[in-house]
C-alpha cells in the first residue's frame, strides 16, 4: 500500500511541474508578441520599413520585414530604402604631374587624382580641346601634334579640371655669322643671330661672361668695354651657342684715325678700279696685287652693299673682298699680308694689324701649304686661342684685326714644360739605376 501512494505522489509531482513550466512558456511567449507588436510595426505589402514607435533611442533606425535587414540607419533623403547606399560625389580633381609647355611630338602623362578617394564615381575621361594641337587617350597620355594653344580637360563624375597647354616647336640650332671676334675698346659687334627653324620661338638671351670686358644688349650688340677674353653666350629655350670675342689693348680710334689719314685721291690705280667695279656688268672683278697696293675708299664705297666679288691677285695669294661683307667703307685694305714662318706653324699678319673694312678671304697658292688649325694671339693673356672654325682647302677668312697662326697639329700649351720633366725623369732614373748598380756590387763598402 506504501508502494501505491508514492507511486501516485510520484506522478502528481511531476505533472504539477510540467503545468508550470507550460504556463510560464505560455505567459513568455505572450509577452514577447504584446512587446513586438507595441515596439515594430512593418508594412509587409510594400515592403517599407517603419521606425520604433516606443523606443526615443531608436527612432533613427528602420526595421524591414526581413530579418537580414533590421536595424538599418535612416538616410535623411530617403535613399536607404531597399539598400540603396548614399552617393558620394566628386569634390576635387588633383594634377600632380603635368608640362604646361611642350614641343612637337613630344608626350607626357598627366598623372590626377580623385578627391575624396571614397566617390562613388571616381573614373577619370580625359580631352582635348583641339586635336590638331595635342591630343589624350584614354590613359592620360598625351601627345603634342605641333604649334598652337588648348585645353586639356580632366573629367571625374560631372567634376571638370582644365588645363592650359601650350605646344611649340623645338629650336634645332642657332645660327650667327661669327664663332669669333676681337673688339677694340668702345668698339660694338651686332650678333644678328637666327634661330632654325623660323616656326621655333625666336625669343632669344644673351648673357656675357664677364661684364666687365663686354656687355650685350636686349637686341645682340656687343659693346666692348675693358681689356680682356669673355664669351657670349646666346641661348633660346633649351639651345645655346657662344661667341668669344678678344678685346684688344690698341685704341681703336687710332688704327682707324691713320687709316682715314691717308689720302687716296691721287692714286690713279685705285681710281681706275672704282670705275671697272661701277661700270662692269660681271660678278667678279679682278685685279693685279703687285700693282694695286691699297684698297681704297672710293673702291670700297663703289662695292659696299652690291653682290659683286672683288679678287686681288698677289703672288702666293689672292684676297677676295664680297661687297656684301663690307661693314665700314672708311676701313682701306692693304693688300699686303704679311705672312712669317714660325717653329709650329705661319703667322698671318693682314693690314698691318688695322681695322679690317668687312670680312675678307685669303686664298693661298698649292705651294704654301695645307692647315688645319687657325689661332689668334690674344694680347691679354698673351697667348694663342683656337678659332673654332675648320680650314678648307687653302683659304681662311678673317673678319678682325689681330695676329694670327696656321698650324698642321694643335697647339700644346706646355710641350715644352712637358719635354723638361720628362728629360729630368729620365736623368734621375738612370742616376739612380746606377747608383744601385754601384751600391749592390760593391755592398761591402
Amino acid at each position: 500500500m506504501k508502494n501505491i501512494m508514492a507511486g501516485i505522489l510520484s506522478i502528481a509531482v511531476i505533472f504539477s511541474i510540467n503545468v508550470t513550466s507550460f504556463a510560464e512558456d505560455i505567459t513568455q511567449s505572450t509577452a514577447s508578441t504584446e512587446k513586438s507588436e507595441t515596439q515594430v510595426t512593418t508594412v509587409l505589402e510594400e515592403n517599407i520599413a517603419t521606425p520604433y514607435a516606443e523606443n526615443p533611442n531608436l527612432n533613427n533606425y528602420y526595421s524591414y520585414n526581413e530579418p537580414a535587414y533590421t536595424n538599418v540607419p535612416v538616410l535623411d533623403d530617403m535613399q536607404g530604402f531597399n539598400g540603396v547606399t548614399e552617393k558620394v560625389n566628386v569634390e576635387n580633381i588633383v594634377v600632380s604631374e603635368f608640362k604646361d609647355k611642350m614641343n612637337v611630338e613630344e608626350t607626357q602623362n598627366i598623372s590626377a587624382t580623385v578627391i575624396p578617394a571614397t566617390a562613388t564615381n571616381s573614373t577619370l575621361t580625359y580631352s582635348s580641346s583641339d586635336s590638331r594641337i595635342a591630343t589624350v587617350d584614354e590613359l592620360g597620355k598625351l601627345t603634342a601634334i605641333r604649334k598652337g594653344t588648348c585645353t586639356i580637360s580632366v573629367e571625374a563624375d560631372g567634376y571638370v579640371t582644365y588645363l592650359s597647354l601650350t605646344v611649340k616647336v623645338k629650336t634645332a640650332k642657332i645660327e650667327i655669322e661669327k664663332s669669333f671676334v676681337t673688339l677694340k675698346p668702345e668698339q660694338t659687334y651686332s650678333l644678328n643671330a637666327k634661330v632654325i627653324p623660323a616656326e621655333a620661338s625666336q625669343t632669344l638671351e644673351y648673357k656675357s661672361t664677364d661684364e666687365s670686358i663686354l656687355t650685350v644688349s636686349p637686341d645682340g650688340t656687343v659693346s666692348a668695354k675693358g681689356i680682356g677674353n669673355a664669351t657670349v653666350i646666346i641661348s633660346n629655350d633649351d639651345t645655346t651657342i657662344s661667341l668669344n670675342v678678344i678685346v684688344n689693348s690698341a685704341n681703336a680710334q687710332e688704327n682707324i684715325a691713320a687709316v682715314q689719314g691717308a689720302d687716296d685721291s691721287g692714286d690713279k690705280l685705285t681710281d681706275e678700279l672704282a670705275d671697272k667695279i661701277r661700270n662692269s656688268n660681271e660678278k667678279t672683278v679682278v685685279a693685279d696685287g703687285n700693282k694695286v697696293k691699297i684698297i681704297s675708299k672710293s673702291v670700297l664705297r663703289e662695292l659696299y652693299g652690291t653682290d659683286k666679288r672683288l679678287v686681288i691677285e698677289c703672288e702666293d695669294y689672292s684676297i677676295v673682298l664680297n661687297g656684301k661683307d663690307i661693314n665700314n667703307i672708311e676701313n682701306e685694305l692693304n693688300t699686303y699680308i704679311k705672312f712669317e714662318s714660325k717653329q709650329n706653324g705661319i703667322s698671318v699678319v693682314a693690314n698691318n694689324g688695322k681695322n679690317l673694312p668687312g670680312k675678307i678671304k685669303i686664298e693661298f697658292e698649292e705651294t704654301f701649304g695645307e692647315f688645319n688649325y687657325m689661332y689668334i694671339y690674344n694680347t691679354a693673356k698673351e697667348e694663342y686661342e683656337v678659332i673654332n672654325i675648320s680650314l678648307s682647302g687653302n683659304a681662311i677668312e678673317l673678319d678682325s684685326t689681330g695676329l694670327y697662326l696656321l698650324t698642321i697639329d694643335k697647339l700644346h700649351k706646355f710641350s715644352i714644360n712637358i719635354i723638361i720633366v720628362c728629360v729630368a725623369v729620365g736623368i734621375i732614373l738612370i742616376l739612380s739605376g746606377v747608383y744601385i748598380f754601384v751600391k749592390k756590387k760593391y755592398w761591402f763598402w
